[in-house]
């Protein structure tokens, strides 16, 4: 299976450069799902030339990343628009991880909020009514997940953790399974069955 994934625009002032970052252990974790990983420039401006290198690297499933907010970078947020898109109209398999998923949840017309105490953290949660324990880094939560979405796991707090589309194959989790160490079982399979076509 091939995967593309999102990365994090960072602007480097003392060259005046834009380049895409991406965290090297979320891709340890995805190769064990996926035969190969396409990080996703975000250089991408139209959905043509956006849909013709995803046709091209033969990719079956889409993972927007965690890392920095919506709203701090507009090609970024543009592009992951685009992609969320193009995994609707092509049934393409897509994944939200923390601030991917608070982007899922924008483009549906749901909202985001401040939140305190889900920073550098850890906490309890029930997934499809089973506790588990997860990591937590995140300035916002979802304030509204739409009509569109189940919701699958609450901190708690009430916080909503998890959601998954009602008609789309789209999941979006606020923890980050990469950043566990060893990778938790439990998040191998969510992401592998998933991806795979199973249904939350």
């Amino acid at each position: 299976m091939n995967l593309a994934v999102t990365q994090l625009e960072y602007f480097r002032k003392d060259r005046n450069e834009i380049m895409d970052c991406l965290d090297q252990k979320l891709i340890l974790f995805l190769q064990n799902l996926a035969s190969s990983i396409y990080p996703i420039p975000n250089s991408f401006t139209d959905e043509v030339s956006l849909k013709r290198w995803i046709e091209n690297a033969e990719i079956e499933a889409l993972i927007l990343s965690g890392g920095g907010n919506v709203g701090e970078s507009v090609a970024r947020d543009h592009m992951e628009r685009l992609l969320i898109n193009h995994a609707i109209n092509q049934d393409i398999p897509l994944i939200g991880i923390c601030r991917g998923m608070q982007a899922i949840i924008l483009y549906f017309g749901g909202s985001i909020a401040a939140k305190t105490g889900h920073v550098k953290t850890r906490h309890e949660m029930l997934f499809k009514n089973k506790p588990i324990e997860v990591n937590s880094f995140h300035d916002f939560c979802i304030d509204d997940q739409t009509i569109e979405f189940n919701v699958l796991a609450r901190a708690e707090d009430g916080t909503i953790e998890s959601v998954s589309h009602k008609e789309h194959q789209i999941l979006g989790i606020m923890w980050h399974p990469e950043r566990d160490e060893p990778f938790q079982a439990c998040d191998l399979n969510l992401f592998g069955n998933f991806i795979r076509g199973d249904k939350l």
